[in-house]
């Protein structure tokens, strides 16, 4: 099924769409399954932001962000900024924020395919209505 965590492969990195829909569990599930299959490249996330979360969407975007601290590296694409916030404190680090336009989506682009390197899997996973597939496009 299109956009379930399908494997689109780029040569010389893997690229897994589950740009279908996220929520909390699935992005941990998501993120636990490459943990294991990526071997003994790195793994890198673009995750959109959750949508329909009311009063716990910072507590769930936070959880979010401390999923992704076994990553390389974890881009996330807002609307919301309290959401971006959520994100960082839970990602520390390892978190790369961008506001929700086809100009983040390029510049996101551009870092990915200069940092990927052989063997390495990027996980694309967002709602909906965030269209995180518009990364896909720009990289295939």
């Amino acid at each position: 099924v299109k956009g379930r965590l399908n494997l689109v492969t780029r040569k010389p990195f893997h690229i897994w769409d589950d740009s279908y829909n996220a929520n909390l569990e699935s992005n941990k599930k998501a993120i636990d399954f490459l943990t294991t299959a990526r071997g003994e490249g790195r793994l890198f996330t673009f995750l959109g932001e959750m949508k329909e979360l009311g009063a716990e969407s910072d507590g769930m975007h936070e959880k979010l962000g401390s999923a992704c601290n076994i990553c390389t590296q974890a881009f996330f694409l807002y609307d919301d900024v309290q959401a971006s916030r959520a994100f960082q404190r839970g990602a520390d680090e390892k978190a790369l924020v961008f506001e929700n336009t086809d100009d983040s989506i390029k510049k996101v682009s551009k870092l990915l395919l200069n940092e990927l390197k052989p063997e390495d899997h990027l996980l694309i996973k967002g709602s909906r209505s965030m269209k995180v597939e518009r990364l896909l496009e720009q990289l295939i």
